[in-house]
């Protein structure tokens, strides 16, 4: 009687633990098939013929307008600082004139480029410079380490490099974004980001020929001048073998139209050998 009471508990038991068993399969199948739902992607494609539309902006806006603007400089090294004030004009596609804006006095600084050339006066030294418009040489004066052509691009709001035919774009909704990226084969060049409500140019990452992130650019605080927009904002985030910030803030900005080509070439003062 003993041992029939063993087996009926025995039984029990073991009916017991093939139900947990079964439990247990059941909620492990069940998490591995939760685990196993893709997450679904913000990134919508956006379609060949709205691409074209985005980027046309960029290609059909006029580039005869010159920005002129006084604006605060701050530039971040790994180990110093450089702050100016000085006053821009810019003009795309490669003309850019900068003079310092000093506390008192006449200005020290003068530094025209135009195409391949650049000049720069130094006043209390007596010393005025012509050289090539390359990234290493304006750089000395101007501390913008950024092609110049790209330099002039960014300081009106627009992206460094031109999103031509010759990239393959695509592009995608992301948030408020849209996101158009430029490749050349399978190598991406630009990517820049814009706000959907109004294709005001929000971000740009720019890279190099390793594909890795050259520098990164972002704008705000837009303004309408003459049938465009332009940032009274623009911070640029260089990423190579020094780490560098460049922060630029208009306090005055404005726009003015014509073909004259005198305010970006220097000329030489009297007395002075180049």
């Amino acid at each position: 009687m003993v041992f029939q009471r063993i087996q009926q508990y025995y039984s029990l038991m073991k009916k017991l633990n093939l139900i947990i068993l079964a439990l247990f399969c059941s909620l492990s199948i069940m998490g591995c098939a939760a685990w196993k739902i893709p997450e679904v992607s913000n990134k919508l494609p956006l379609p060949p013929g709205e691409i074209q539309k985005i980027v046309s902006r960029f290609t059909i806006e006029p580039e005869g307008y010159t920005l002129k603007a006084a604006a605060n400089i701050s530039v971040d090294y790994p180990n110093r600082r450089y702050t100016r004030k000085v006053a821009i004009l810019a003009k795309r596609p490669s003309s850019l004139r900068v003079e310092a804006i000093p506390i008192f006095g006449p200005s020290d600084f003068f530094m025209t480029a135009k195409g391949k050339f650049f000049k720069v006066f130094l006043p209390g030294e007596g010393k005025f410079y012509i050289g090539n418009a390359t990234k290493k040489n304006i750089s000395r004066f101007f501390p913008i380490p950024v092609p110049f052509n790209e330099t002039v691009s960014l300081l009106t709001g627009r992206p460094p490099i031109r999103m031509s035919d010759n990239f393959k774009l695509t592009g995608y909704r992301e948030g408020g974004l849209h996101r158009i990226d430029a490749a050349s084969g399978d190598m991406p060049v630009q990517s820049i980001w814009l706000d959907q409500a109004n294709d005001n140019l929000m971000r740009v990452e720019v890279f190099g020929k390793d594909g890795n992130t050259i520098y990164t650019a972002s704008f705000d605080d837009f303004i309408s001048l003459g049938g465009a927009t332009y940032p009274k904002s623009l911070k640029i985030a260089v990423r190579g073998m020094k780490k560098i910030d460049v922060n630029i803030r208009y306090f005055d900005l404005g726009i003015s139209s014509g073909d004259d080509p005198s305010p970006f070439n220097l000329p030489v003062p009297p007395g002075i050998t180049p």
